[in-house]
């Protein structure tokens, strides 16, 4: 769908890597809310919204996926997520 809005290939490259890197930083995420299976108070919620910056903060390091890092690790998370705390869909 991206290539259709004429993005370049790198942008789609960019999104792609983004996506499959974008969950690492539940590993900051505490299990009793990564792993609870009842709705997420507004704490938990909170608390589950900063793994986008601490996957930022884990791949920063390597240079060769600092493009991806700005926008689209948390433009994925953004939008992939039911506001409940569980994912729309499955990669």
């Amino acid at each position: 769908m991206l290539a259709l809005t004429g993005a370049s290939k790198t942008d789609i490259d960019n999104l792609i890597i983004g996506g499959r890197l974008h969950d690492i930083g539940k590993i900051g995420v505490r299990d009793s809310v990564l792993f609870k299976p009842a709705k997420l108070t507004k704490e938990e919620f909170d608390h589950i919204k900063t793994h986008p910056d601490i996957g930022k903060t884990i791949l920063h390091p390597i240079p060769s996926l600092r493009e991806v890092l700005p926008n689209n690790i948390n433009l994925i998370s953004e939008s992939t997520n039911n506001c409940e705390g569980q994912p729309l869909f499955a990669y």
